[in-house]
């Protein structure tokens, strides 16, 4: 490609851009539109604006370079955590765990 031909492919662009940018603003005006005419059933109710559909990559990769780099078996024991410890916290609330059968009268646990 010569550089007069691309230099009018620059100009063309500026007319009429073309991509995935453009693709992105085409769908956030649909999504806004939508949204307004689907949600809003008062004029004091928000107004959704087009740059509220808008992806942010850059922002989103910065983000996740951001994120803490934890090794995968952390994570794993993280997770494991996670779910025994709800599980935990749960059993100590739980109608039939062995503080409130107690106070209930209904007797000591059998270990």
């Amino acid at each position: 490609m010569s550089s007069h031909e691309f230099s009018e492919w620059m100009a063309f662009f500026r007319l009429q851009p073309f991509g995935e940018q453009r693709k992105d603003l085409r769908m956030a005006t649909l999504a806004a539109v939508i949204t307004n005419v689907m949600t809003r059933t008062k004029d004091s109710d928000p107004v959704a604006e087009v740059k509220d559909f808008m992806p942010d990559f850059e922002k989103a990769l910065d983000e996740h370079q951001a994120q803490e780099e934890v090794p995968e078996h952390e994570m794993t024991w993280r997770k494991i955590d996670l779910v025994f410890g709800a599980l935990v916290k749960k059993s100590k609330t739980h109608p039939a765990s062995p503080k409130k059968r107690k106070a209930r009268g209904l007797g000591e646990e059998k270990s």
